[in-house]
């Protein structure tokens, strides 16, 4: 297993609010990082991709560092920025030409000079060519170039990016059409980032007892027997009356987001507390979206000490969410690091479902030998004939029903039907559809 990418890697660096994240989302061209003047807002390490002149490298955007204060975010941002700069190739030291030189300024590029990396100091929001001016009093932090650049307006980025790569070699774009993407879900404090960080083997995300901790949705790249993941770490999605900020109602849409553009969800509930209603919505709007899912029980090891039995847990969760039946379901513990590869090895069974079709003639087989064992039934002098049934479409798996009148077909057969699917092909924790089609 690694999470080694194989692409030259640039870091971005400097203390809260000097624009590293309006830059990153500037480089790799669409608003991956959340950007707010809120000061602070980027806490884990943020990855994206970028293509210039030929040239693919990663790009991580990183949190705000403040070395006065001692509390535990604070602490742990500066140890994401750590990680960030070991795995650097290349350094993009971020400084603000609105607020001058600050003493923390200094600190972070005496910390950058200790690695013996290549860097640059780009001066921020100087917005105009006018502006440029205000960049000498940035000398005395002792570096023989600063370049000027405005994130926002997009001035001298592409000069900023000819720099970066001068010394990379072409290179493939390493992102593969054939990465499963795992979106990581589930409300607040439920251990999603302390999954990722148990699987990944190292503390690449950032976690705290206070929930909402996690506010981006954030890449990690993954290689496990031989396949390529990303899996996406999300905010919790918590319902929108308890949404109090502008920031956290973006950091739904953004886990929203990251369910739409993945394969497979993993909706992460902790046993002592769900399934709550948010799970609810949360596994509703997956199978919505047509993603493949499984149900991760996480805290499991607390069962013993809670009374909590299992086998009666899970049947009043099959029970309360019958529509997750074809969902598979495994008890964990991101903290003791228990069952957390099981869920990996099962997204490979869904991921195969997810994608796999079915020939036509083994499903018109299934369809007659349905058909045999429960009959239509119909109250109108209308029968409902069921002509045949092809599968159109894979992620999610589709199939077309051609009948005589889509009228007369009840949502009850309907069910009948996926359940044979289920039956007889598995599709396991693969959500499916019908399309009614007439035939005349």
């Amino acid at each position: 297993m690694t999470t080694e990418k194989n692409n030259p890697v640039v870091a971005i660096l400097g203390r809260p609010n000097v624009g590293k994240s309006t830059l990153f989302n500037r480089i790799i061209g669409q608003r991956k990082s959340i950007v707010d003047s809120f000061s602070g807002l980027t806490r884990d390490r943020i990855y994206g991709t970028c293509v210039w002149g030929g040239k693919s490298f990663e790009i991580i955007d990183t949190g705000g560092l403040d070395f006065e204060s001692l509390d535990n975010i604070s602490a742990q941002v500066r140890a994401q920025v750590d990680i960030a700069i070991v795995q650097a190739d290349f350094i993009i030291f971020m400084v603000d030409a609105k607020t001058g030189v600050l003493p923390v300024d200094k600190e972070i590029i005496d910390k950058i000079r200790r690695t013996d990396k290549k860097y640059i100091v780009v001066v921020n929001k100087v917005d105009t060519e006018a502006k440029t001016n205000d960049i000498y009093d940035f000398y005395q932090l002792g570096t023989d170039e600063l370049l000027p650049i405005s994130a926002s307006h997009g001035l001298n980025i592409n000069t900023l990016l000819d720099k970066v790569t001068e010394d990379f070699s072409d290179r493939n774009d390493v992102t593969s059409s054939d990465e499963i993407r795992i979106a990581i879900v589930g409300g607040p404090n439920v251990g999603k980032s302390s999954y990722v960080n148990a699987i990944l083997g190292d503390k690449r995300l950032i976690v705290d007892d206070k929930p909402g901790t996690t506010r981006d949705a954030v890449d990690s790249f993954l290689k496990y027997k031989n396949t390529s993941f990303v899996l996406v770490d999300t905010a919790g999605i918590r319902a929108r009356n308890k949404l109090k900020t502008d920031i956290e109602r973006y950091s739904v849409i953004r886990a929203q987001k990251a369910i739409q553009l993945s394969n497979i969800a993993i909706l992460i509930i902790d046993i002592t507390k769900g399934p709550t209603r948010e799970d609810k919505k949360i596994a509703s709007f997956v199978c919505e979206q047509g993603k493949g899912l499984i149900i991760a029980i996480n805290k499991a090891d607390l069962s013993k000490k809670l009374c909590i039995d299992k086998g009666i847990w899970l049947k009043q969760f099959r029970d309360g969410l019958k529509f997750l039946n074809f969902a598979p379901v495994v008890f964990i513990s991101a903290l003791k690091k228990e069952k957390i590869f099981t869920i990996m090895d099962i997204s490979f069974d869904v991921y195969k479902y997810y994608t796999e079709r079915i020939n036509t003639a083994v499903l018109n087989k299934m369809l007659e030998d349905a058909k045999k064992r429960r009959p239509f039934s119909s109250t109108s002098s209308k029968q409902l004939k069921i002509k045949y049934i092809t599968q159109v479409s894979t992620c999610p798996p589709t199939f077309a029903l051609f009948v005589n009148n889509r009228k007369l077909i009840m949502e009850d057969y309907l069910n009948y039907l996926k359940n044979n699917l289920y039956s007889n092909f598995g599709f396991e924790g693969v959500p499916i559809r019908f399309k009614i089609k007439e035939a005349k």
